[in-house]
């Protein structure tokens, strides 16, 4: 029996395994030391990508709850300050969304280098974040509209 040894270039392996899910590479990179080399870097570049993108979307959640803050200034309408709030709401939602990493993804950037304390930080700052803190000042906004709505309704 004749075998022939059949060489793939390192660039098609790398595109296959760039390919795969995450569980996948993590389970596969087991299977040997030149799989873990050529795995390794694969799953590092996608986790800080990943890493990167949900800061990115915090911050961008961040600069959106700061702008809606600074409308609801102007607002002069109860049911606009409302909805204001509602946003505002939605948006800590979603910046709570954001910072939970779960899974798979979570255990992997936890292992990474610089990674971990970041994921850590990010997650803190998320958790410490006070709805009713949020929604303190827009509600005290909603009272002094009320309370001018009906006294405008009296008078």
């Amino acid at each position: 029996m004749v075998t022939m040894k059949v060489h793939v270039p390192i660039e098609i392996v790398d595109e296959i395994l760039d390919c795969l899910p995450l569980k996948s590479l993590v389970r596969f990179k087991c299977a040997s030391k030149l799989w873990s080399s050529l795995i390794n870097p694969i799953i590092y570049r996608r986790l800080h990508e990943e890493t990167e993108r949900r800061t990115r979307k915090v911050l961008e959640a961040i600069r959106s709850i700061e702008a809606l803050y600074n409308e609801s200034k102007e607002l002069v309408s109860v049911d606009d300050l409302r909805a204001s709030r509602d946003r505002i709401m939605a948006k800590l939602d979603e910046m709570a969304g954001i910072a939970d990493f779960n899974g798979d993804v979570d255990r992997c950037l936890s292992t990474l280098p610089g990674v971990g304390g970041t994921l850590r930080r990010l997650r803190a700052c998320v958790e410490t974040l006070d709805r009713a803190e949020f929604s303190r000042p827009i509600d005290a906004l909603i009272d002094a509209a009320v309370a001018l709505q009906e006294e405008a309704g009296v008078a």
